[in-house]
């Protein structure tokens, strides 16, 4: 489709009320609006759930970290008092009860007992049943082979039921070695789950967040649901499992991972790792209420947008309606005017045909009364014929220029072109106005060779040619010069007219463009004109197709350039 075409189709839509566009466009623009104020709000929610969760998550490991260094720093005392007297059983009872005693201190560590075991991994000692010996099963317990070869440093093993506390623990155990680094036995204690799980609870800030303390291979060892009576929201072990197949979560690389979905899951998740222990922290958090606060969210901004919406349009509407009042009363205004403007352009062509026979007459009268055809004249009535004879030619002049701009004003000014020779053009128009003005300049043609024909309206371009020679005629003082050529360069035809008349100024030159102003003050020149000379060629060089340059120096004269473009220029002189 064309630009023309596409152009005429956007003109031919109609549409049935003029506020529908506006209503359409505003529509547009608010439902843009609202997506992007949506899509914010879930973003902005979103990341805030993701912070939200990672702060927490950062606290409970915190926290369970504290815990394992805090126990791990007693057992290191504990031993370095054993090693003293690591024989002395009595001894050993007494060190670790010490230790056992403080109730508030196992609380918040969430241990259970410690146990001494010596090197042959036989239980010789616990803070219960005080001095005793028991086999240890070491195949369920493989944690206790790395005591024994890195003496000094806590290990931790699976969660099993303990046999002495009789609760479910995550054991621990520190070996010791003599001088020489041999082992001498180990020492071990049990964390409470149930303990453990209640004293991490207490650092979490959010009562809709629960959590879960996954072993390695993402078991759940222990959980602190804060919402057990909705069951939706407990943690399944289930779900669990079949999160970590589907984003394929890898222990050995996982740092932390989060799903959150607020739109359509009712929960979020996040996984992160417990750095330098093999378990990991699982937080599941309750989105209704994250859900509805967005909702809220949501609402409220749907609600700022109608409302911005409303005013907008009720806004437009009122501007719209201004503008078409005064768009009406300014096309009113002009049909007034152009109306007014029609009825003093007839007048002005009326009164100028009424005058232009009477002036003829006169014109023609004076000029054979200043021949003397009818006998001789006095010099002092001749002297008076030959003024009334000027003053007439001026005023046909000014009425033939009058009846000119007003042809070109309502459209009915056509251009007959033909083959025409730009030389003759020039030289009748010179010899015409020679006479008209008494030769009071010195006239100086100067043409190209072989100067060739062009097309144009040679009755327009006669009445430009004579436009210009005779302002360079009037606007000159006496025996002063013009020079007129005419030649090739580029293709293009050039025609010079130079004079060194009285000259304009840059305002002068301005004004001179204008129809009815005159560029100088009457008072310095002694000229008779109305103003409508070089506006008038002006309009008809743009009506044929000529370009127009004029230069003017006030005091030094005025150059005039014609420019024939090439497509007018004949190649063959006829």
């Amino acid at each position: 489709m064309s630009a023309k075409s596409s152009k005429g189709f956007f003109k031919s839509i109609k549409l049935p009320h003029p506020y529908l566009m506006p209503f359409v466009v505003m529509i547009c623009t608010a439902s843009v609006m609202l997506m992007y104020l949506i899509l914010e709000e879930y973003y902005t929610n979103y990341t805030n759930l993701n912070k939200k969760l990672s702060s927490e998550s950062e606290r409970i490991e915190r926290a369970f970290s504290d815990v394992i260094k805090h126990t791990e720093f007693v057992m290191k005392v504990i031993l370095m008092q054993i090693k003293s007297d690591h024989k002395n059983l009595d001894y050993i009872e007494s060190v670790i009860n010490k230790y056992s005693v403080n109730p508030h201190l196992s609380n918040v560590l969430s241990w259970t007992v410690f146990c001494w075991f010596d090197k042959n991994g036989v239980k010789k000692v616990d803070a219960i049943s005080g001095t005793a010996v028991r086999q240890t099963h070491r195949s369920t317990r493989s944690y206790l082979w790395r005591v024994e070869k890195d003496p000094g440093r806590l290990y931790l093993g699976d969660d099993v039921f303990g046999f002495t506390s009789q609760r479910h623990i995550i054991p621990a155990a520190i070996g010791a070695a003599d001088k020489d680094g041999k082992s001498i036995g180990y020492l071990t204690i049990g964390f409470d789950l149930l303990s453990l799980s209640n004293n991490l609870s207490q650092k979490l800030k959010d009562p809709d967040v629960t959590f879960a303390l996954l072993d390695k291979d993402f078991n759940i060892i222990t959980q602190y649901n804060n919402f057990s009576n909705n069951k939706e929201n407990i943690i399944n072990a289930k779900n669990v499992e079949k999160l970590i197949e589907d984003k394929k979560i890898d222990f050995n690389t996982l740092t932390h991972f989060s799903q959150s979905n607020l739109l359509l899951e009712n929960n979020g998740v996040y996984i992160q790792r417990v750095p330098n222990y093999p378990f990991a922290i699982y937080l599941q958090y309750n989105n209704h209420n994250f859900i509805k606060s967005l909702r809220k969210d949501i609402i409220y901004r749907v609600s700022e947008v109608f409302i911005l919406t409303l005013v907008s349009f009720i806004i437009i509407v009122f501007i719209y309606r201004r503008e078409k009042i005064l768009r009406d009363k300014a096309e009113y205004s002009k049909n007034i005017a152009m109306k007014a403007l029609q009825s003093k352009t007839d007048f002005l062509a009326y009164t100028a045909h009424e005058l232009r026979s009477p002036l003829s007459f006169i014109v023609s009268s004076s000029e054979m009364m200043s021949n003397k055809l009818f006998g001789p004249i006095s010099l002092r009535y001749l002297e008076y014929i030959k003024n009334i004879n000027q003053s007439g030619r001026e005023l046909m002049l000014f009425i033939d220029d009058l009846l000119e701009n007003m042809k070109l004003q309502k459209g009915n000014f056509d251009v007959k072109e033909e083959v025409v020779d730009v030389k003759e053009i020039i030289s009748r128009s010179v010899k015409v106005n020679c006479v008209n003005f008494n030769d009071k300049m010195v006239v100086e043609t100067q043409f190209q060779s072989k100067l060739p024909m062009v097309l144009s309206d040679s009755k327009r371009l006669l009445q430009i040619f004579n436009n210009i020679i005779s302002n360079a005629m009037k606007y000159s003082p006496d025996n002063s010069s013009l020079k007129i050529d005419a030649k090739m360069y580029k293709g293009e035809m050039f025609v010079h007219f130079h004079d060194k008349g009285y000259g304009m100024s840059e305002e002068g030159l301005e004004k001179s463009m204008n129809e009815y102003e005159v560029a100088h003050n009457k008072k310095d020149i002694n000229v008779k004109s109305v103003g409508l000379g070089l506006p008038l060629i002006k309009s008809l060089m743009e009506l044929m197709e000529l370009k127009f340059f004029i230069d003017s120096t006030l005091g030094r004269g005025t150059k005039i350039t014609i420019v024939i473009p090439k497509h007018k220029i004949q190649r063959k002189r006829k």
